[in-house]
């Protein structure tokens, strides 16, 4: 277990894990009450079999999207489509499909009906790194990341789908636990990034702003940096 240390005040423990099977274990605790956020990406597509294996009883959990690309639900480009049929399905949280939106407004109204307040405080918000460097659908190099006000944006993709839905980093910073997940060979590089503490990956500026975060990171791409144990 390490410590990377941002400023006096922002930390992310770092947790390193073997495999997906090792990392559901070890996060499956997190998913099973409370309202919880989860992104949308290879990293929760591959996932979320694993967390379901282990039978979570979920019952007092509720799920929201933390970003969504703007497609019809039933597109195999949908995060919330993906998350419903592969994970909200075998949970029996089937309801919570109710929670899709496909613009900034109607995802807002949703959240602001069920928080009953303006700015939403999750639980637990999980977050994945893209091999690009972005995290929820923030991109580095956007204007974006120093919005930390609005709850929803809607931002455009380098890459398509180029029309997103994200969570703000205003949400994402006020919640109760965030958990980002680092996994793949392909992003050893922005492993390397965010332990420099490169503030412009999204995610860095998450760790930054927040007193404690906790960063999973695959074995095989841990670099090799001098940081505290």
């Amino acid at each position: 277990m390490y410590k990377l240390q941002f400023n006096a005040n922002a930390s992310a423990e770092i947790i390193t894990v073997k495999d997906y099977s090792s990392l559901a274990e070890a996060t499956v605790d997190f998913i099973q009450k409370g309202f919880v956020a989860i992104s949308g990406g290879s990293t929760y597509s591959r996932l979320f079999p694993f967390w379901a294996a282990l039978k979570p009883d979920c019952s007092q959990a509720s799920f929201f999207p933390v970003d969504e690309r703007v497609v019809p639900f039933d597109d195999q480009q949908s995060n919330w489509g993906i998350t419903y049929r592969n994970f909200l399905i075998p949970i029996n949280k089937e309801r919570d499909k109710n929670n899709f939106a496909q613009s900034a407004v109607q995802y807002y109204s949703i959240l602001k009906s069920k928080f009953n307040c303006n700015l939403p405080v999750f639980d637990v918000i999980f977050l994945g790194i893209g091999d690009d460097g972005h995290t929820a659908s923030l991109f580095p190099g956007q204007p974006d990341l120093d919005d930390t006000t609005s709850v929803v944006l809607e931002t455009t993709s380098p890459k398509p789908p180029f029309s997103r839905i994200t969570l703000g980093l205003g949400p994402i910073i006020s919640a109760k636990k965030v958990i980002a997940i680092l996994s793949g060979n392909e992003k050893a590089a922005i492993a390397k990034k965010i332990f420099q503490k490169d503030l412009e990956l999204p995610i860095a500026r998450v760790f930054s702003q927040r007193k404690n975060s906790t960063l999973f990171i695959e074995e095989s791409i841990m670099p090799d940096l001098d940081i505290s144990v």
